[in-house]
C-alpha cells in the first residue's frame, strides 16, 4: 500500500477497489459503494473517483445500476479494448 488516504468515497465505506491510470495523466478508481461497513447488503450502484497522487481523491461519479430488481452491484474493473477504456460490474 502506498498510503492510507482516508478516501473512503461517497457512502463512507469502500471495497472491492480497480484502479488505472489515464493518458490524462491521472488515475481512475471504480469501487463498491457499500451503505455500511457490513459485507454484501444491497447495493445498487459503484463509484468511480480520481487522483493526480494516489493520496488526494475526488469521486467522479456514483453509477446507478439502472437494472430493474437487481439488488447488487460489485467489483467493478476497468477494462481497455479497441472501442476504448470501459468497466464491467457484477450485477446480482
Amino acid at each position: 500500500m502506498l498510503a492510507d488516504t482516508g478516501y473512503t468515497g461517497p457512502t463512507g465505506y469502500l471495497r472491492d477497489p480497480s484502479i488505472m491510470k489515464h493518458t490524462d495523466g491521472k488515475f481512475y478508481v471504480a469501487f463498491t459503494t457499500p451503505p455500511d461497513i457490513g459485507c454484501c447488503g444491497p447495493e445498487s450502484s459503484f463509484s468511480v473517483a480520481s487522483s493526480s497522487d494516489l493520496k488526494n481523491w475526488t469521486t467522479v461519479a456514483t453509477v446507478p445500476c439502472g437494472i430493474a430488481g437487481v439488488k447488487n452491484v460489485w467489483a467493478p474493473e476497468w477494462y481497455k479494448d479497441t472501442d476504448g477504456i470501459h468497466v464491467l460490474a457484477s450485477i446480482d
